[in-house]
């Protein structure tokens, strides 16, 4: 286990920078914080690289540290200080993991139902819309090349482990749109418009 006392750390200095996007493309992974969010990605994700715990978290939770070692995913030793300089959240729960960034691809369509978001900025409310579409079974999430990055912490973190339950692309191109009506796919669109219609007042039987 390695052991990290010192802001000069190669290791702590990597972490540190996952907080930016910048850093998250320098080093091709990102962090995933809290014990919710870290036990969901060591059974779902791939390429875990590191998982990162304070010697308190250490003491008290074998179980997941036990899978951590199925899964062989190399383990780092935090103070509680520099945990708190490297969370994204004013009350640090201990444990991190890093994950390496997925390689970009294209999303197939195929049979089921599709999230396009355009322009979301928010990272929470991303965070909730993959949350979402999670709980209604649909096949993926979409994002267009102007919304946030969906590998954010602040992200991550509001999905509340759902990140890792269904498939996500980023940078997808809204001319994407178009190839699925071509296939056949009801296109069902929502704008914050005052002349929009209220989606309570439609129907879309399919």
């Amino acid at each position: 286990m390695l052991e990290i006392n010192s802001k000069t750390n190669k290791t702590y200095k990597m972490l540190l920078s996952l907080r930016t996007k910048k850093g998250r493309t320098e080093h091709g992974c990102y962090a995933v914080e809290g014990l919710k969010s870290v036990e969901e990605a060591l059974v779902h994700a791939k390429n875990i690289k590191l998982l990162v715990v304070t010697k308190n978290f250490l003491a008290s939770n074998a179980d997941l540290l036990c899978l951590a070692k199925e899964k062989q995913v190399e383990l780092c030793c935090l103070s509680e200080d520099l945990l708190s300089k490297i969370s994204d959240t004013q009350t640090p729960s201990g444990v991190l993991c890093t994950i390496a960034l997925p390689d970009h691809t294209k999303p197939v369509l195929q049979d089921g139902l599709y999230i396009y978001c355009d322009h979301l900025a928010d990272p929470g409310n991303a965070g909730t819309i993959i949350r979402t579409a999670d709980a209604v079974g649909a096949s993926a999430v979409l994002f267009s090349p102007e919304c946030v990055d969906i590998y954010n912490p602040k992200v991550i973190r509001s999905t509340m482990g759902s990140f890792f339950h269904i498939a996500t692309y980023t940078d997808v191109d809204c001319g994407l749109l178009d190839d699925a009506k071509k296939q056949g796919f009801l296109c069902a669109a929502g704008a914050l418009s005052p002349s929009a219609t209220d989606a309570r007042a439609l129907t879309l039987p399919k």
